[in-house]
């Protein structure tokens, strides 16, 4: 099993194959230099998705109505030959 990271815009983009949470962290930080990023049922929690946002302020008490975007993991099953 194979697993990387996407990130799901609110504006229905994505983009995929990131090796970690922090890799796709980093790729929204070059977007979005305030992001705030997190929450109780998280990824970090072995919940499906985190949630991001611009800054603090969008954060603050946001349902994720107000999210930028989600980071997913996508596990992929890998093909391996047996001999």
């Amino acid at each position: 099993m194979t697993t990387t990271y996407e990130i799901r815009h609110s504006d229905g983009h994505v983009d995929s194959g990131f090796k970690t949470v922090d890799l796709a962290i980093s790729a929204l930080l070059q977007e979005y230099p305030n992001l705030e990023w997190g929450h109780p049922g998280d990824l970090d929690d072995c919940g499906e998705r985190t949630l991001c946002w611009a800054s603090f302020c969008d954060a603050k008490n946001d349902d994720g109505s107000a999210a930028i975007a989600a980071i997913h993991r996508v596990e992929q099953a890998t093909n391996r030959r047996t001999r």
